[in-house]
């Protein structure tokens, strides 16, 4: 049993502090709602998401149907880019782990980009968001593409991660793994030592 990579990647006691305050500042009820509506959201997208790549017109058609017009809007943004970019699905929604990592999850897609393998991460914003807020998300790409590296030896050496927000807009991070794998490291050892099991484990 290990942790999950969003969890690992996204403690941060300050940001807890600074979530906490700001659900004291608009309401515990409108904090709820607010979240939940992002996470209902975001499921839909990433429902719609899967279906598409796989060619499941079927079950696209009934999901897209029943979605609501937020979602609607941000799964057509993120189609768009996909159509345009990506060249070759090679796994979607594919459990990962890493005993030396000491991490799991389950990446969105693995792919082909450019002519080279890509670790492809999607999210949604309610707007977009400043370089320093999408900087957990690039170690949580970095690990996922560190995962499948492990396992299967091949060098996964950029990620994209495209965030679909409620206005339709997208924003589209990239980066290199190399560039994180330090900090991606730093930040396991930091969580391990803290909250999960303290003194027990070493990367």
């Amino acid at each position: 049993m290990v942790p999950s990579v969003s969890t690992v990647m996204g403690y941060d006691p300050e940001k807890i502090k600074t979530l906490n305050a700001w659900r004291k500042r608009v309401g515990k009820e409108k904090a709820a709602h607010i979240t939940n509506q992002s996470c209902g959201y975001g499921n839909v997208l990433h429902d719609c998401l899967e279906k598409y790549l796989e060619n499941d017109v079927d079950s696209l058609s009934e999901a897209y149907t029943k979605a609501e017009q937020t979602p609607r809007l941000m799964f057509s943004t993120i189609k768009e880019f996909v159509d345009k970019h990506v060249e070759k699905v090679f796994h979607q929604e594919k459990p990962v782990y890493s005993e030396r990592l000491g991490v799991a999850g389950r990446l969105d897609v693995l792919c082909q980009m450019n002519g080279m393998p890509t670790l492809l991460d999607f999210k949604n914003s309610r707007r977009p968001k400043r370089k320093a807020w999408v900087h957990g998300y690039c170690l949580q790409a970095s690990c996922y593409a560190e995962m499948v590296s492990e396992h299967s030896g091949i060098d996964i050496k950029y990620f994209v991660i495209p965030i679909a927000c409620f206005s339709g807009e997208l924003q589209v991070v990239t980066g290199k793994v190399s560039d994180y794998r330090k900090e991606m490291v730093d930040q396991i050892r930091r969580y391990y030592d803290e909250v999960y099991m303290p003194n027990e484990w070493k990367v």
